[in-house]
């Protein structure tokens, strides 16, 4: 009601490892959730039926994104593999219904190398995992920037088209990139223009686009 014109309702975590281990959240997690992220999909369901309803009788017609993390504790999938190999929720429970999206951010890749290599396999994991069962409802955040020294270029980029090719691939519906809001010497003008290219259109060539940018 305060922001009637917002799309997009998260409920983010804080930047931590700390989860509840009482012994209910232990047994809803062994029965129905598998880890933390679950517990988060659970919750996230009963909080959009309940909204959703509400919305439906007091604002008909608006659509609200709801989005949760997968970071840090909650960065893996909670899923299961099937007897013939496909992977699926871990319960009926931890589906993401279709308005919640997942804001998978990996802040321990390595983003000097592409998301589907083996300096990155755990990334791309759980990327998979993610995937398979939020299909369309994935975002992805790329922290691509140098946090130690930030007046040294963060030379990744030979690598930005092939991560955004791997997220396009695995359903990923957006994307934000730290690396062209760092206010450092990083090329942050070249790498907005560049980057916001690419993300409209893949097809196009990093180098041509760079030149394009230089030129002007």
């Amino acid at each position: 009601q305060q922001y009637p014109d917002a799309e997009y309702f998260m409920f983010g975590q804080e930047d931590n490892l700390s989860n509840c281990n009482c012994d209910d959240c232990t047994a809803m997690m062994a029965q129905y959730a598998k880890n933390p992220a679950g517990l988060q999909i659970m919750f996230m369901n009963k909080v959009i039926a309940l909204t959703n309803g509400w919305l439906a009788e007091n604002e008909p017609g608006r659509s609200v994104k709801y989005i949760i993390y997968a970071y840090y504790g909650t960065e893996a999938a909670p899923i299961k593999t099937t007897p013939d190999g496909k992977v699926v929720p871990f319960s009926d429970y931890v589906d993401p219904v279709d308005d919640l999206y997942i804001f998978y951010t990996p802040i321990g890749a390595n983003f000097a190398y592409q998301i589907n290599s083996d300096k990155n396999s755990d990334v791309y994991k759980n990327l998979k995992e993610w995937s398979a069962i939020a299909d369309g409802q994935l975002i992805m955040y790329l922290y691509d920037i140098n946090f130690r020294n930030y007046l040294i270029n963060f030379n990744n980029f030979g690598t930005v088209k092939g991560m955004y090719e791997t997220c396009r691939e695995l359903g990923v519906a957006c994307m934000t990139s730290q690396a062209a809001d760092s206010y450092t010497t990083c090329f942050q003008e070249m790498r907005s223009y560049v980057e916001s290219n690419l993300m409209w259109d893949l097809s196009q060539s990093y180098d041509d686009l760079v030149l394009e940018f230089m030129s002007a």
